[in-house]
């Protein structure tokens, strides 16, 4: 069909007998019949020209006859070769010789192209969109993690951003930032699984950074920081308030900390506060996990941390240091080793509760907190300041200063309660 399409709209060639062939013979004419003639033997002029559109009417019927023949023939030979179907494709043809059905075969076609690539964009336009707002979901999913899924996106380890954020936010401790800078780094670079949990014990007077560096931790090692599901944290005068009750207080420990490991080994931090109030059978509950090496039941700890936060110790960390500054040895100078003797010495002389966590290495890192100077505790006012959007008056700055109480009397050296009533006092005096 669309071969004799084409053929139609070609012009066609021209004939051997040239373009008078088109027109009538001369014998033709001649058939045509004569009006009579008028008495001087020529005929009318209206019946000249009568006789001229009579001429011209047969020319062009033979004209179009003709052009319907020739057409008809290219379609017999069309329909020989197989290409063309009698039935399907019925041509009508108008006076002037147009193909009006083939031109509408023409337009239908692609009139159905078009609809097709329309629909086609259409509905890939839809499964796009599909498509878009699952991924848009899932990741909105994944990011907020409702069901604390066991995720690696969940955890991190900016060790640099840790080590940064300890020499920048926290003062006077250089034995602390030491330690955990140095341990943090080996302990995440070690092969797992075949290792024990990692363990610190940090102690020291209180309002000193205890609390905070712990923050510091976990805001480097969990996406969520202290809301990810993975960072678990007993305040034990809290969640232990009752003695009597400490046979179930120890099963639900037990079960509390298997839970979470087996839910997720990829990593998890316990934080234990004032350990100092522990009962002595929690401990024990607690020091099965801490000593295993490899897979506990089938669960592996390797990849988990123990914090215990306690003031036990601080007044031995306080007395040691105000020893050393009266021998004229600077703060800094101080090293860990001689506060480590001072709390084996204190293991051998009193009943505490990291007792026999420390005989039996449990515990891996034991970290003191200094206590505060008077130039740590202006430290900790400027930057309070800051954060508050306050300007730094260094007349503020000592004011707020002069508002703490220092130990020990006659030297009014060290702050009773480190940086803890610093925020208050700012409040009050700058507010």
């Amino acid at each position: 069909m669309y071969q004799l399409c084409q053929d139609i709209h070609e012009p066609e060639a021209k004939t051997e007998e040239g373009p008078e062939s088109y027109f009538p013979q001369t014998s033709e004419i001649n058939t045509i019949p004569r009006e009579k003639t008028t008495s001087s033997g020529y005929f009318s002029k209206n019946k000249v020209k009568n006789t001229e559109n009579e001429v011209r009417e047969q020319s062009q019927d033979l004209f179009v006859d003709e052009n319907k023949e020739n057409i008809l023939n290219k379609r017999k030979q069309t329909n020989v070769l197989g290409f063309y179907d009698d039935e399907d494709n019925d041509i009508s043809f108008n006076k002037e010789g147009n193909l009006r059905a083939c031109r509408n075969e023409e337009k239908s076609g692609d009139y159905s192209m078009s609809f097709f690539m329309t629909y086609a964009v259409s509905q890939m336009c839809k499964m796009t969109l599909v498509l878009f707002v699952l991924l848009f979901g899932l990741g909105i999913y994944v990011h907020v993690n409702p069901h604390s899924l066991c995720l690696h996106g969940e955890f991190q380890t900016n060790l640099s951003g840790f080590e940064q954020a300890l020499k920048i936010k926290v003062y006077g401790q250089h034995l602390a930032k030491r330690m955990l800078i140095s341990s943090l780094k080996s302990h995440m670079k070690k092969p797992k699984k075949t290792g024990k949990p990692l363990v610190f014990s940090l102690h020291g007077w209180t309002g000193i950074g205890k609390n905070f560096v712990s923050r510091i931790i976990v805001d480097h090692l969990f996406k969520h920081g202290s809301q990810s599901p993975f960072v678990h944290k007993i305040i034990v005068p809290h969640h232990f308030a009752h003695q009597d009750n400490v046979e179930e207080y120890e099963k639900q420990l037990r079960s509390w900390i298997q839970g979470n490991v087996t839910k997720c080994s990829i990593r998890n931090l316990f934080i234990f506060d004032e350990m100092d109030k522990i009962p002595h059978r929690l401990v024990k509950t607690i020091k099965t996990f801490l000593n295993h090496r490899g897979t506990l039941d089938g669960v592996d700890y390797s990849n988990t941390i123990f914090l215990f936060l306690s003031n036990s110790g601080g007044n031995m960390i306080n007395n040691h240091v105000l020893n050393e500054y009266r021998k004229g040895k600077k703060r800094e100078q101080i090293e860990l080793r001689d506060l480590e003797e001072v709390f084996l010495e204190s293991v051998n002389t009193a009943n505490t509760w990291y007792q026999e966590l420390l005989t039996s290495e449990a515990i891996d890192f034991l970290i003191p907190f200094l206590p505060l100077e008077r130039s740590h505790v202006k430290q900790c006012i400027r930057s309070d300041l800051i954060k508050k959007g306050y300007p730094v008056v260094e007349s503020q700055v000592s004011e707020i200063a002069d508002q703490m109480n220092y130990f020990p009397p006659d030297l009014q050296l060290f702050s009773n309660s480190g940086c803890k009533k610093v925020s208050s006092r700012v409040d009050v005096t700058v507010g």
